[in-house]
């Protein structure tokens, strides 16, 4: 994870400064299968540092996640007491799950009742909240990119600084020219000058992959 390290670094910067708005990281996986398997690890990281942040610096500061990918659900769909990706709870180790009432849709302990209000869990809330990191796969980037809604109206990766490809080893040959573009588009819609981090722990020679 030590990419994630100034992946961090750099939202909490922004935050600090007042900077709150917009998705600042975008954490590119290359199947969703990938994101399952890191998003506990990732969850559990910003639970502790928004718990020092609150508890020890007494701060009003919240580092937020977001996942954007054919599994995201539309509001509308959101159910209480529905699993939220298999994920499970940081602080107790229960199972995650959608939780609806009048007021609220938001993610829950379904065992200690704890709330997460700083994960976004269906699609609006995704890209009209836009968290601090964004994780989402090369495949719903390459369907999110073309569209109106994602890139005008909600204009959802404008101001990113920082963009995080992990496994980079996949991406080779077609694939690998596919992804080149479409960080030129995504690049694009950031609308700045993003720094571009590929990640990998089998690459031996990286600077010849690249």
């Amino acid at each position: 994870y030590a990419f994630f390290i100034p992946a961090l670094v750099r939202v909490l910067r922004d935050k600090l400064q007042g900077k709150d708005e917009g998705v600042k990281v975008i954490l590119i996986y290359p199947r969703k299968a990938l994101e399952r398997d890191q998003l506990n690890k990732i969850l559990t990281i910003i639970y502790r540092i928004n718990y020092y942040l609150k508890h020890v610096k007494g701060l009003n500061v919240k580092v937020t996640i977001g996942i954007d990918d054919g599994e995201t659900p539309w509001e509308r769909n959101v159910r209480s007491r529905t699993s939220f990706r298999g994920a499970i709870c940081p602080s107790c180790g229960g199972e995650l799950e959608y939780f609806v009432s009048r007021a609220t849709k938001t993610i829950r302990c379904r065992n200690c009742g704890k709330i997460y209000n700083w994960i976004y869990g269906y699609r609006e809330q995704v890209w009209s909240q836009k968290s601090d990191i964004l994780i989402t796969n090369v495949w719903a980037l390459d369907f999110r990119l073309p569209s109106r809604t994602i890139e005008y109206d909600y204009a959802v990766y404008k101001g990113a600084s920082m963009i995080i490809l992990d496994e980079a080893h996949v991406y080779q040959s077609l694939l690998g020219g596919n992804i080149r573009y479409l960080l030129k588009r995504l690049k694009l819609a950031t609308g700045n000058d993003p720094i571009i981090v590929l990640s990998s722990a089998t690459i031996s020679l990286s600077l010849i992959h690249i």
